[in-house]
């Protein structure tokens, strides 16, 4: 398992990834879920559980 950190343009804190083996487990700045990725069917799914679509598409879940 690892963090990535993700940033800003201007470098502030937004959000992190959780690469927890077999997805990706999305948290935003207050440390709220947000969403996943499964790797094994390349789909992304909401905080809710609802399919967003195919490919990791993660990042566009994080509110500006």
């Amino acid at each position: 398992m690892s963090d990535s950190v993700l940033t800003d343009s201007s470098g502030s804190y937004i959000g992190k990834i959780v690469d927890n083996g077999d997805e990706l487990l999305l948290y935003d700045s207050s440390g709220s879920y947000v969403g996943k990725y499964v790797k094994t069917s390349d789909s992304t799914y909401d905080s809710g559980g609802s399919f967003v679509g195919k490919g990791n598409l993660i990042t566009m879940l994080l509110k500006r």
